[in-house]
């Protein structure tokens, strides 16, 4: 923290009405007003000649001049006076104080031959910080100091010179100082300009001595050197004669340094003696923690006049500065009869004991090293003379001890104890010394025993109680700063608060350190609702240690310190341990730490019933005289009964005369367990009374008092009795009149932007620090106002307050320490000036406050702290690097304390990281089991050093997204020294000013997130607590996951600090399944918590979930609307969700509508919701959707919705929900703040003609209004033509509206007016040019949901219209630059807001039409049209929307048509007139084709043509032509007003179609063809050969009958020259099965076969007319069978038919005898088997349908199978001579044999033949297995195996079946 001190000011009382009256500064206030006073105005006039225009003056003599002598010449013209001037021309010199030195003596030890200076003198002048500013480097004539010495004998000035500016006293060049010698200056501080104005300080300087006192004494040095300097001592140094000294006898040592006795002169001061006796006898060598009594006494002479008398006593080594010991108890105890004050009244030790001045030791703090006793002026009636031995009546007792204290700064081997004495006005000097050998650090073990406990030794707490520890310490440690903490042991915060630290109770050894040595502290957790730590910093100095017997300390009561405090359970559960830490530190060294586990139980949340209190007392805690508007505090004491609840029930009836002006703590016994705080239960009632009821609970027996301070302010200065009652029991509040003080508070400012780094970066936070001091019964003040200031000067960027509070308020200030919550809540945030930024300034009433004079008190309990916190908005530019905060603080009305402090800023952010690393660590880094689906929260501290800055971001990283998501963050605490850091930044990332952001991955939310803190700055002061727990330095974060799959993933966490990166790594075991458990409740109301709604506004609908702890489950909810006509199911979305809900992020939940014919749903998946406590408040359970709702025009009422919530994959019960129309009036929420219309885009637009613009509008509206909206355009026009159109509006959807609703999508139902409206005299030349769109948009509501969310952008309260124009071909727009001004409207309630947009015409020379053309049939032309049907036609004609950049003109539409279609206008036909009709009037012209002219083709038209034609109205086409292709022609012919010559100008377009010729069906002659004209896929045998398919045969075809795979049956018809073939004729064939389903196929090669048509014809009758898109042309025609009746395998299929058509060729071809047809009772091409005798292996071959082939297998067992060479055609059969089987290729080219059916080798084909005969007479010929039914079919047997219909068999067991094999 920065100490700038000095820049504050504190003016005098004086009448600020000159000031008031300077030119108003609008927005300002007081503070700012005295600063502009105190400062000045920059940049003015230097003229010395100032002209002044005279206010509310007219006329020639309204100038007045003034000549400026010292100052210059303001805005105004009047003269500003240079510091220290006043008058109105700046003459009179201004001196409102003198220079002052702070203290009037002190005293300087110098050594000699040191380097420095001797001593430095420093006085304050007033006027610096009132007359002008505390700066130094700034010119202040009436506050320059300058310094001298007075010398009044001409003898010090020999030795010493002094530097007139800085203060420095100086030992002359060449002057030997005499060791031992002091000498005495006069430091003169006075103003160069009024040397009057002056102040003095008396300077003693004595030179060190290297020797010991005894070697003084006994060498005579000191006398020598006391003689050689008494002359400066004395003030007739001639008659002085010279010390001397001597040493008693007694067995104590006395040193005595006196005045030689005279004979007993009356007032003879200079015979005054002083004497130091060591009252115990100290060892020959002092250690830490022993202690020497000492006595002075100081015997006075005859005084008849009075004389000063001052005695001093000091134990600090003046040379080092260090000190040995500790002075303790200095008591004056008695003081002789004879003695009397000036009044001759005898001095009184009782009134004199509490006047001792005892001043601290600099170092520590914490005990007394130096005590003055000023008697004041003293007489002595006794006689007293040389041989005076009875001088009791003239001597004065004192005593104190010295106790060595271990100081290991104190080098020497010697220490030395003085005590001194001033007579008569210092003018003599009295000091005498005790030395002694001391060991600062001994070779010894100290001992200690120290315990931690709790009272009653209970080792369990239960839930909401209080437990009080007790450490009992038995301390050996001879001396040291002690710090005893008590604290958490757990790294979580609020498990319990510690509280109510006390010191207990210390033995008897422990002495000299003063109560208010001793403080207490608490940090609080980031929360700030527990203490994680409480520390008590003291002084342990023992008195009598016993070095011979150190063990005896660990059992010594007299060196028992006993620590009490308690804690007190808050957010533990039962069976959670809770560790009690508690730690003592004495000298910097760790004596004690210990931890205790207690086990936390069940409790009652309910308070125990309230137990009354036994007593009630008051103590006056300040005086109780008190002055007008003065304050008194009194203690006000309960006693709690042992173990007890009370419930403290206070009232204070205060009024305007005796007004409650604070209520505060003050001490509490040990086993008080928990103090609430009593800020949030004190009520003022504002007529002067409070009251408050607070529980306080006793843990134990005994020590349980409470004490209230009540303080109470006398605004009259006539104090009343006041009688506070609590729970029945009273005191009396009594004061009396007095005078009130008079003295100002003062106060101190100081910078906290400190520490390593003092630069205030953007985006951090930076502040100041008030410290304001009241005197202890200082003036008082009936109304203290303070403001701060951000820098005035500064107006093109800003700072802004983010809090700003009272830190603390001593009990000193009651009135502030008792209202500090309330002055804390009710600070004003405003700005500081009208040009200020951001709310930059503040304003904090702090009420009446005085100093009160409390009885027992210190320093800081008279000072209150104050802190505002500033930060800079990121996206700001800084200008310049210095920025000044302000602070005043009015004192009632003509009193105003000023203090500023100069802060250097800078862009950016810190270039290195913090000299001190942060403290980043998981709470809990344990490897966590959780289960998929649930919740669990990664707990994170991140502490940071007080006073430093840097730039921190936090990345969290899952391992694997489908294994482990990140839900959300959460900053669960923010500590108090980061009061800027946004607690809420969700969705704020998009704002350039937000500092805090929270970004999660953009591609998978889950996935990961930073958490970007920016520059962040810890606003505290002190050191940091390194452990985990979160507290006042701590942001405390939770990372929510859940677990998705099993698998043990993991979570890094890395800390980025200005560039140095910490990782964290959470490790997790994911196991189990996800529970889906719970059931929610869902509840539905209107918003407004009625059913009501009104038509055109939107209604508001809530579906509230409630969410049971414990819950997972997928969840949706869908709301149904069924009755569309009445209402409009407009929006809905997530609208709140409660913290304990933390993977529902609304951001990633989906709403989607869905609208048919009967419904229309609006769905919201809320993904998973799953439930984590977070938050006690039932409040936080809940996730609510709302919903928007709005009857349409004439809907009838009411409108019953359903709500639908899905749980996982269960709907849970509908709910109905009845919306009723209300007839009331509706009355709108009107809000018109921010209510504004501005375009989307202010460039300049740049249109073509033909160019279709759109354009838009936004309109904001306010968050949570209601109001009605008409929107407008207006568009130019000229001659009868619009130079843009208007065409309609539309809501332009995207990123904009999101708040906005109900907005109906289809824009017509706003029944826009859309009229030609501008041109009155020259009409509209066509209906088309429209310049005026009117829309009454009904209610519109912005339900402000984004603003809930915390994230809201300014398009969410926006309505973005557009509108849709189109730019004319308008004669008169030629030339480019032409403007064309869009005027739109937007009435809002009953404001209207208008804003122009300007069009800019491009015109480049090159501009061309283009017109696109569209012609289309309206029938059904998926049939093609008969002779004579009228085929209906329509053609549009437009332009290309934003291609074409003319008009058409005398246009022209020409249409063509095919020859055999005509449109036909002649009735006497027989059938209709042939239609024309078109939207557009025009001539039509008919010839061979139709030409149809018109005057004007627009951009803005769109031509219709509606007309018939008639096929072959003429009979002319052919038989025989079948289906024949047609088409018709559009397109258009104009000229255009850049180019009068006819040209085409469109596309061409045209609608093709089928007419349907008269067909042949003439019989084909199948009958006469020959064989080879048939073929087929198979034949049984050549009874059924596809010959036998020809009519009059007798028979049929008949194909195999085979159930294999991929079988298909066919016969294929050679026509030998192209046919068309149209209708096939099927005859029965008897004993077969009938042909049911077949397909057409054609070839005109014969080999590759086409499908006819891709349809599956059925045979339904004998005659089959083939469909017209299965007729053909070709040589070959086959029908491939689909299916035919009967049951395959009982009867075969039969076919026989004729074919039907005609030729298409004349001439025929030659029949192809090389296709032929596998007969299946032969072995060519078809199924047979052969057997192997001697080696017994079957043989099979088979067709193979896929392949067209026959593929063959052997076998030796039938389980396993060989394929044969796929070049084996069949097989010839086994040779017993050879013993091999043999077969013939498939081309029955060449013979191959196997002995094994597996190899095979090729045959000699001089042996084929032989083989061929040889074998075909035997029985092992290879047999066909005929394609017969089962009935008639023979098996074929060799040996053991068997072929029949089903397969092969071995034995009687299938080894191989047809309908599986082969394929």
């Amino acid at each position: 923290m920065t100490d700038t001190s000095k820049n504050t000011r504190n003016a005098k009382r004086r009448n600020l009405k000159g000031i008031m009256n300077r030119p108003k500064l609008t927005g300002t206030n007081v503070l700012v007003l005295l600063l502009f006073v105190m400062y000045g105005i920059h940049g003015l006039s230097d003229a010395l000649t100032c002209t002044y225009l005279l206010p509310d003056c007219e006329g020639p003599n309204c100038e007045e001049t003034t000549d400026c002598e010292h100052g210059y010449c303001n805005v105004i013209g009047q003269c500003q006076c240079d510091f220290c001037f006043k008058g109105k021309s700046c003459s009179e010199f201004e001196d409102l104080y003198a220079p002052r030195f702070p203290i009037r003596e002190d005293t300087v030890i110098y050594t000699i031959g040191s380097p420095g200076p001797v001593y430095k003198a420093h006085a304050e002048d007033g006027d610096r910080g009132l007359t002008c500013p505390l700066d130094v480097k700034l010119d202040c004539p009436c506050g320059q100091i300058t310094y001298s010495i007075m010398d009044s004998w001409n003898t010090t000035s020999l030795l010493f010179r002094i530097d007139p500016s800085s203060g420095y006293v100086w030992v002359k060049e060449g002057v030997l100082l005499e060791e031992g010698s002091y000498h005495m200056l006069t430091i003169v501080a006075s103003n160069d300009v009024d040397p009057s104005s002056k102040d003095a300080l008396n300077l003693t300087i004595m030179v060190h001595t290297t020797d010991s006192l005894d070697d003084l004494l006994s060498a005579g040095k000191l006398t020598d050197s006391v003689n050689r300097q008494s002359h400066v001592l004395i003030e007739d140094p001639i008659g002085d004669e010279l010390m001397e000294g001597s040493q008693s006898e007694s067995t104590m040592k006395t040193l005595i340094r006196k005045k030689r006795l005279s004979a007993g002169a009356d007032n003879d001061y200079g015979s005054s003696k002083l004497m130091l006796t060591e009252k115990t006898t100290p060892p020959a060598i002092l250690y830490p923690g022993t202690s020497i009594e000492y006595e002075v006494k100081v015997i006075l002479p005859t005084l008849s006049t009075a004389m000063d008398l001052v005695v001093e006593v000091f134990v600090m080594d003046a040379v080092s500065g260090e000190t040995p010991f500790a002075l303790c108890s200095p008591t004056i105890v008695s003081v002789g009869s004879k003695i009397t004050d000036d009044s001759d009244v005898a001095l009184n030790v009782d009134a004199l004991n509490p006047n001792i001045n005892l001043v601290k030791n600099p170092k520590f703090g914490s005990f007394y090293d130096r005590a003055v006793i000023n008697f004041g002026k003293v007489k002595n009636s006794d006689t007293v003379g040389d041989g005076t031995t009875d001088t009791a009546d003239s001597e004065i007792i004192i005593t104190f001890r010295a106790v060595l204290i271990q100081n290991l700064a104190y080098l020497n081997d010697t220490a030395t104890v003085t005590a001194g004495a001033e007579y008569d006005q210092e003018k003599y000097v009295w000091v005498s010394q005790s030395s002694h050998s001391v060991d600062m650090n001994p070779a010894v073990t100290y001992s200690n025993d120290i315990t931690l406990a709790t009272e009653g030794g209970a080792t369990t707490v239960a839930q909401w109680t209080g437990m009080t520890f007790i450490v009992d310490a038995f301390i050996g440690t001879p001396s040291g700063p002690t710090t005893f903490q008590a604290f958490t042991g757990n790294t979580e915060h609020d498990k319990f608060t510690v509280s109510h630290l006390i010191l207990a109770d210390k033995g008897s050894t422990w002495a000299c350190i003063p109560d208010e040595a001793t403080t207490i502290s608490y940090k609080k957790s980031a929360s700030g609702r527990s203490n994680h730590l409480a520390v008590l910093e003291t002084m342990l100095i023992s008195k009598d240690l016993d070095y011979g017997n150190l063990a005896d300390a660990t059992t010594n009561p007299n060196f028992k310190v006993s620590f009490a405090f308690s804690i007190f359970v808050m957010d533990a559960l039962p069976g959670e341990i809770v560790s009690v830490a508690a730690s003592l530190v004495i000298s910097d060294t760790t004596i004690h730490l210990s931890t205790l586990n207690l086990t936390v139980t069940a409790g009652n949340p309910a308070l125990p019933a309230s137990t009354p209190p036994t007593a009630f007392t008051l103590t006056p805690l300040s005086s109780t005289e008190v002055g007008t508007q003065g304050a008194v505090t009194y203690g006000a004491t309960l006693t709690i009964p042992d173990g007890a609840n009370t419930l403290v029930d206070c009232a204070i009836p205060g009024d305007a005369a005796n007004y409650v002006c604070g209520v505060t703590y003050g001490t509490a016994g040990k086993n008080i367990a928990y103090l609430p705080n009593l800020d949030d239960y004190v009520v003022y009632d504002g007529a002067g009374g409070a009251t408050f009821q607070v529980n306080i609970n006793s843990t134990g027996a005994g020590a349980n008092d409470i004490t209230f301070e009540v303080s109470l302010q006398y605004p009259t200065g006539a104090p009343g009795t006041i009688t506070m009652t609590c729970n029945g029991l009273t005191i009396d509040l009594t004061a009396t009149s007095t005078t009130a003080g008079i003295e100002d508070m003062s106060g101190e400012t100081f910078s906290l932007v400190a520490g390593d780094d003092p630069t205030w970066y953007e985006g951090s936070q930076g502040g100041i620090l008030v410290v304001l001091k009241f005197p202890k019964n200082g003036a008082p003040y009936n109304q203290l106002m303070l403001e701060t200031a951000g820098d005035l000067e500064v107006t093109d960027w800003g700072t802004q307050v983010c809090k700003a509070e009272i830190v603390s308020a001593g009990k000193g200030v009651p009135c502030i320490a008792g209202r500090k919550k309330t002055a804390n809540d009710g600070y004003i945030l405003q700005k500081a000036t009208d040009t200020s930024v951001y709310n930059d300034s503040i304003q904090m009433d702090l009420g009446s406050a005085c100093g009160v004079n409390r009885l027992s008190s210190s320093d800081p309990d008279y000072e209150v702290r104050f802190r505002v916190i500033y930060q800079i908005p990121l996206g700001q530019a800084l200008s310049g690097v210095n920025y000044n905060m302000s602070v005043g603080v009015s004192l009632d009305d003509n009193l105003i304390w000023t203090g500023w402090n100069p802060l250097t800023v800078a862009a950016g952010a810190p270039a290195a990281a913090s000299v001190k690393v942060p403290i980043f660590t998981l709470v809990d880094p344990a490897v966590q089991t959780i289960s998929p689906g649930v919740p669990y929260m990664v707990k994170v501290n991140l502490k940071i050093h007080p006073e430093t800055v840097g730039v921190y971001k936090i990345n969290v990283l899952s391992s694997n997204v489908a294994e482990l998501a990140i839900c959300r963050v959460y900053l669960l605490a923010i500590g108090a020294n980061f009061p800027c850091v946004d607690p809420e930044p969700y969705g704020k990332d998009k704002d350039p000013l937000q500092v805090t952001k929270i970004i999660h991955d953009a591609t998978n939310w889950g996935a990961g997130v930073d958490i970007d803190f920016g520059t962040l700055r810890n606003m505290g002061l002190g050191s940091i607590f390194s452990d985990v727990i979160a507290d006042d330095d701590s942001i405390a974060l939770g990372i929510m996951v859940k677990g998705l799959i099993p698998a043990a993933p993991t979570l890094t966490i890395t800390l980025d600090n200005t560039g140095t990166t910490t990782p964290l790594v959470q490790s997790f075991s994911v196991e189990g399944t996800d529970p889906a458990t719970g059931s929610l409740t869902a509840t539905v109301i209107g918003t407004d918590g009625t059913d009501d709604a009104y038509e055109g506004v939107m209604k508001m609908v809530d579906v509230k979930l409630t969410i049971p702890e414990g819950y997972g489950h997928l969840v949706k909810i869908r709301i149904i609307n069924t009755q569309l006509a009445d209402l409009s199911l407009c929006t809905g979305g997530v609208f709140l969700v409660g913290k304990n809900l933390p993977c529902l992020i609304p951001s990633l939940t989906t709403a989607v509508k869905n609208v048919t014919d009967l419904d229309e749903t609006v769905y919201i998946d809320l993904l998973q919701v799953c439930h984590l406590k977070i938050s006690g408040d039932p409040a936080e359970n809940e996730v609510t959707a709302r919903f928007g709702v709005m009857f349409k025009d004439g809907g009838a009422s009411p409108v019953t919705l359903s709500v639908i919530v899905t749980e996982g994959t269960t709907d849970l019960a509908p709910i109905s929900y009845s919306v009723s129309l209300s007839t009331a009036v509706y009355t709108p929420t009107i809000v018109t703040e921010g209510m504004k219309l501005e375009l989307l885009d202010n460039t300049t637009t740049t249109v073509t003609q033909g160019q279709r613009v759109k354009t838009a509008v936004a309109f904001t509206l306010a968050p949570f209004s209601t109001l009605p909206i008409e929107f407008g355009i207006l568009t130019p026009t000229d001659l009868g033509r619009a130079y843009v159109t208007v065409h309609g509006f539309s809501f332009r959807v995207g990123s904009a509206g999101s708040n906005v609703g109900c907005l109906l999508e289809d824009c017509l139902l706003y029944k826009p007016t859309i009229i030609q409206n501008s041109s009155i005299d020259f009409p509209m030349i066509h209906e088309s040019q429209t310049d005026t769109l009117v829309a009454d948009l009904k209610y519109i509501t912005n339900h402000g949901m984004t603003h809930l969310h915390m994230a809201p952008k300014p398009e969410d309260d926006q309505i973005w219209l557009e509108a849709d124009l189109l730019i004319a071909d308008h004669t008169n727009s030629t030339a480019s630059g032409d403007i064309f001004t869009i005027s739109f409207a937007v009435k809002a309630g009953n404001m209207i807001f208008v804003i122009e947009k300007e069009l800019v015409l491009l015109v480049t020379g090159t501009e061309a039409i283009e017109v696109a053309t569209e012609l289309e049939i309206t029938e059904d032309t998926t049939s093609p049209f008969q002779p004579l049907a009228q085929i209906s036609f329509t053609g549009r004609i437009h332009h290309d929307m934003n291609v074409s950049q003319e008009e058409a003109n005398n246009a022209l539409i020409r249409l063509y048509f095919p020859k055999y279609v005509g449109l036909v206008n002649d009735s006497l036909l027989g059938f209709p007139l042939d239609m024309w009709d078109s939207n557009i009037p025009g001539v039509v012209t008919y010839t061979n084709y139709i030409d149809f002219n018109i005057l004007h083709l627009f951009f803005t038209d769109e031509l219709e043509i509606n007309f018939t034609l008639t096929v072959d109205p003429n009979g002319l086409l052919p038989k025989g032509l079948g289906v024949v292709n047609a088409t018709t022609l559009l397109r258009l012919v104009c000229i255009t007003k850049s180019d009068a010559t006819p040209r085409y100008c469109s596309n061409t377009s045209y609608a093709m179609f089928q007419i349907n010729g008269p067909d042949c069906f003439d019989s084909l002659g199948l009958a006469v063809m020959q064989d080879c004209q048939l073929s087929a896929s198979t034949a049984i045998d050549a009874a059924t050969s596809p010959a036998m398919a020809k009519t009059g045969s007798g028979g049929g075809w008949s194909p195999a009958v085979r159930s294999g795979p991929g079988w298909e049956h066919y016969i294929t018809v050679d026509f030998l020259k192209k046919t068309r073939v149209t209708q096939i004729e099927f005859e029965a064939v008897t004993s077969t099965r009938k042909v049911t389903q077949f397909k057409i196929q054609f070839s005109h090669s014969g080999k590759f076969f086409t499908d006819a048509c891709p349809d599956v014809l059925n045979v339904t009758s004998s005659v089959v007319e083939l469909p017209l898109q299965c007729r053909f042309e070709a040589r070959y025609g086959r029908i491939l069978i689909v299916a035919a009746d009967g049951t395959e395998g009982l009867a075969p299929i039969g076919v026989r038919f004729e074919w039907f058509g005609c030729p298409i060729d004349q001439v025929d071809g030659v029949c192809d005898t090389s296709i032929t047809t596998p007969v299946t009772d032969t072995t060519m091409g078809w199924r047979h088997v052969a057997h192997d005798s001697v080696s017994d292996i079957f043989y099979f071959c088979d067709f193979i349908p896929k392949k067209q082939r026959v593929q063959c297998y052997s076998t030796l067992d039938g389980d396993v199978w060989n394929a044969m060479p796929s070049y084996i055609g069949r097989l010839v059969g086994f040779d017993a001579g050879t013993q091999m089987m043999y077969a013939m290729d498939r081309k029955e080219r060449a013979m191959v044999g196997s002995v094994d059916g597996i190899n095979w080798g090729i045959v000699d084909a001089a042996n084929v033949a032989t083989l061929q005969t040889t074998i075909e007479a035997s029985a092992d010929k290879a047999l066909p297995v005929p394609g017969k039914v089962s009935a008639t079919l023979v098996p074929v047997t060799f040996g053991s195996w068997t072929a029949d219909y089903t397969g092969i068999s071995l034995s009687g067991v299938y080894k191989a079946k047809w309908s599986t094999c082969c394929s």
